[in-house]
């Protein structure tokens, strides 16, 4: 879980337009950030793709944004055959929850991989 921008004190003093800037810059971070993780995790599972990701965005409470990205990982290789197509090996169906929690001054992350 992270802040949310748009309920700090500096809030009274910023225009919405600038308000929503920050809101989106720190969507963009949690988003690049998670995919890193998955993409790492992906290939530590000796996958190299992802299929169904989903990304989601829930405000968690007045003050935080909690990411989530979920995916299946899986290995695709060609086929012998010309005529058919690659067929993925599922390797582990997984759900990635990147959880930002920021108390007082000390900021702590959570990586937290939960097989569904």
């Amino acid at each position: 879980m992270n802040d949310d921008p748009e309920h700090q004190w500096i809030e009274k003093i910023r225009t919405s337009r600038a308000s929503n800037e920050a809101r989106q810059c720190l969507f963009s971070q949690l988003a690049g950030e998670l995919q890193r993780k998955l993409s790492r995790k992906v290939l530590n599972l000796g996958g190299n793709a992802v299929i169904g990701y989903r990304l989601h965005f829930d405000l968690e409470g007045d003050t935080g944004i909690v990411a989530r990205a979920i995916g299946t990982a899986v290995r695709l290789q060609r086929s012998s055959s010309s005529n058919s197509l690659p067929t993925p090996k599922r390797l582990a169906f997984f759900s990635l929850y990147l959880l930002y929690l920021i108390s007082c001054k000390i900021k702590r992350r959570f990586l937290l991989l939960l097989p569904l």
